[in-house]
């Protein structure tokens, strides 16, 4: 598994997916309120050394691939590389089952978000 770091506790939130996250941990917010934010974000995918995305057990021990929502939260986790996507990109490259989303990984408020879920985010929002 890559290695991942702590992040500093009571930093501002780096983008609306991390406020939502944060929200969530705290019990004030809702799970749809996390997809509603998903688009318009540029999304980091960590990849191996051939581009290939990552993919390793969420902290529930299912299969994720490691994805961040700004590039701060990529230094948390120890990889090769980070490939930049939109949610449609991201949605049309996951599996159609098995593989799931672990946003910002590593860190205290990360989250494991169902491929399903972050393609239907993709839909209700209509976008590229």
């Amino acid at each position: 598994m890559s290695e991942c770091v702590s992040e500093v506790p009571g930093a501002v939130p780096t983008d609306p997916v991390d406020a939502v996250l944060r929200l969530l941990a705290d019990g004030r917010a809702e799970p749809r309120d996390l997809l509603e934010v998903l688009p318009g974000v540029v999304f980091g995918i960590a990849v191996d050394a051939s581009g290939t995305a990552i993919v390793e057990p969420s902290p529930d021990g299912l299969p994720t691939v490691l994805v961040t929502t700004a590039p701060g939260h990529r230094e948390r986790v120890d990889v090769p590389g980070w490939l930049d996507a939109r949610l449609a990109d991201l949605a049309a490259a996951l599996p159609s089952d098995g593989v799931d989303v672990l946003l910002n990984p590593g860190g205290s408020t990360s989250r494991r978000v169902s491929a399903q879920s972050v393609r239907q985010a993709w839909l209700d929002a209509g976008t590229e």
